[in-house]
């Protein structure tokens, strides 16, 4: 009989602190890795509103989004990039106390937090370090109207803890791996699929490749392929690949009124309804 394998886990560093003028300088250096990041500053603003306090950084951090990249990407890239992440939990009430108990109470304590806001990746990447990141929905927010389709309930693990946040995903496009078409069908479709599970699992990698085979001369005229962004027979040509049912229709400067857009929206939502299938909407 073989002797059964080792297994090799990988330590976890977890580092709290309060969301003061310090600690949000920190998470801004943090999520910004340099100058002009203006989603950095639109995810701490969130953060803020929603009257986040205290944050966890949990390091390193093996994201399955990121994992997908580097496979397809930057493992083969001339520059090293670290495989590993971190992630920053964030909380709108101080938990500092609970990681002064026992490894057991810990877990109970943070089961079901009511207070867990979400969280954010922080990817090695220069250009595009913000990953993956799903934050609570603000009870209201004004001069905006809010569409519950876009949004979906997803899970986090925290020392064995399973924590629970309704909220959009986000993520920051990267110039290499995929462009802010990629990106927009990514955070499209990820609710789609944690709220049905009718369309598999994509990471934006998937969604470049899917959008970009077979090649055409039009992609061919940025490497990588797909990096500079899509025509919309390439978006199409991804979410057939995905698993969906995309419906696109042509605009002129005449429909700047939105008239048309709103009787396209109606047709996909009856569709939809009469179908049974998910629907996601999208215009450029």
């Amino acid at each position: 009989m073989t002797q059964p394998e080792l297994l090799i886990t990988q330590p976890v560093g977890l580092h709290g602190f309060a969301i003061d003028d310090s600690g949000r300088s920190q998470l801004a250096e943090m999520l910004s890795a340099g100058p002009g990041n203006e989603a950095a500053g639109a995810i701490l603003d969130h953060v803020a509103r929603l009257g986040g306090c205290y944050a966890i950084v949990e390091e390193p951090y093996t994201d399955q989004d990121y994992s997908s990249d580097y496979v397809n990407f930057y493992a083969s890239a001339f520059k090293d990039y670290s495989r590993r992440t971190k992630r920053n939990h964030f909380f709108n009430a101080d938990v500092a106390d609970i990681f002064k108990q026992s490894i057991s109470a810990q877990i109970e304590a943070l089961s079901g937090c009511k207070s867990y806001l979400g969280f954010t990746v922080v990817r090695p990447i220069r250009q595009s370090p913000i990953g993956r990141t799903i934050l609570r929905f603000p009870d209201k927010i004004a001069g905006h109207t809010v569409r519950c389709a876009a949004r979906a309930k997803f899970r986090a693990h925290l020392l064995g803890a399973e924590l629970h946040v309704e909220g959009a995903p986000f993520i920051q496009q990267d110039a290499r791996v995929g462009a802010c078409a990629q990106a927009a069908i990514w955070m499209a479709c990820r609710p789609i699929h944690e709220r049905h599970r009718r369309s598999g699992w994509h990471a934006v990698s998937d969604i470049t490749r899917l959008a970009t085979t077979p090649t055409d001369n039009e992609l061919s005229a940025a490497l990588p392929h797909g990096s500079k962004g899509l025509s919309p027979l390439h978006i199409v040509r991804a979410l057939r690949g995905m698993g969906h049912q995309p419906y696109c229709a042509n605009y002129g400067d005449e429909d700047v009124d939105g008239s048309d857009a709103s009787a396209v929206a109606d047709v996909v939502e009856a569709d939809a309804s009469a179908t049974g299938d998910p629907a996601a909407l999208a215009g450029c």
